[in-house]
């Protein structure tokens, strides 16, 4: 999976290029990875829902079984705080009709929801 052919196009004063690799490996279509999580340029939050109910939601979905509740708790406590979102963690997420976190919050709560599985690539 090499960047220069999609980026050539996109760009057409300069050229950019270069392969994703995982541990020295290359990566792309045919090769699979199930540690990498991709966060979408369009928010998908459930507006009734606080950052915390959607990264425990989430977590009780996608985190390995193996994994126990006071690890999982542990993981939202710290991407809460190094997400700076600690203090919206009990608001609702909202939407154009019901107030609730602010738009980079909303951002950043997306990024936790995929950081809660610890890829290695985001």
């Amino acid at each position: 999976f090499c960047l220069s052919r999609g980026l050539g196009d996109v760009y057409k004063r300069q050229e950019y290029g270069g392969c994703v690799l995982v541990e020295g490996k290359r990566i792309g279509p045919g090769r699979t990875y199930s540690r990498q999580a991709y966060a979408r340029q369009q928010d998908f939050l459930w507006s009734q829902f606080t950052p915390y109910e959607h990264l425990k939601f989430s977590s009780n979905l996608r985190v390995p079984k193996t994994v126990s509740e006071s690890e999982k708790e542990e993981r939202i406590r710290t991407l809460l705080r190094e997400l700076r979102l600690e203090k919206c963690k009990d608001t609702r997420v909202g939407n154009e009709l019901i107030r609730g976190i602010s738009g980079g919050e909303a951002k950043r709560l997306s990024i936790a929801i995929e950081l809660i599985t610890n890829p290695y690539v985001l």
